[in-house]
């Protein structure tokens, strides 16, 4: 399973909290609050397709035309079937506010990176050694089954870039995003005159 771990370093977050916590006898449900806020600012993410809003890259020609070919475009970026959107989830205890997700391939789609495949694949070819083409598509080959007798195989080695798509509300070197910033501290000041 794959995991990926980001912690807001903020003063004006921290200074905040800090405040409150002589106040509060039990801040679970304020930091289940804060919570809900950060997992509200990932699903705008999605919607908007970045902060500010458009700011993701676009997918790439083949992937658009993909997309197309399955009916899933035009459409939002990350989201084919919604899994990877609905897998974000808030988390929260007495000092801790959390989202975050469980999917496999989130962090590469959150962080960018590339991914190096290799491996083989076995074509089916003719008593002269020659690939056997697929009917009506002469420059597509026939896979070969394990059965066939007559194949070779033929490596298959690959590199995808993918570019970073941020949907936690997290800038690269750890901040809340803006918008983010400003509904935490929204929720922060609305608990503090609760308080008073």
């Amino acid at each position: 399973m794959s995991s990926i771990k980001i912690t807001v370093d903020s003063a004006p977050l921290k200074t905040a909290l800090e405040q409150l916590s002589g106040t509060m006898s039990k801040p679970r449900p304020l930091m289940l609050e804060i919570a809900e806020t950060l997992h509200a600012q990932s699903m705008s993410l999605f919607h908007n397709e970045g902060w500010p809003s458009g700011s993701w890259p676009a997918l790439r020609p083949s992937t658009r035309r993909a997309r197309e070919r399955s009916g899933h475009w035009p459409g939002k970026i990350l989201q084919v079937s919604g899994r990877l959107a609905s897998s974000v989830q808030a988390a929260a205890g007495d000092d801790f506010a959390q989202v975050g997700t469980n999917t496999v391939y989130a962090a590469i789609q959150h962080l960018g990176g590339t991914i190096r495949r290799t491996g083989s694949v076995r074509l089916r070819t003719k008593a002269s050694g020659e690939l056997v083409r697929q009917k009506g598509h002469p420059n597509l080959a026939v896979f070969a089954r394990s059965k066939h007798k007559r194949a070779t195989s033929r490596a298959v080695n690959y590199i995808i870039t993918i570019p970073a798509r941020p949907f936690l509300p997290v800038t690269p070197d750890n901040q809340l995003i803006p918008p983010a910033m400003d509904a935490v501290m929204g929720v922060l000041q609305a608990a503090f005159k609760k308080t008073r």
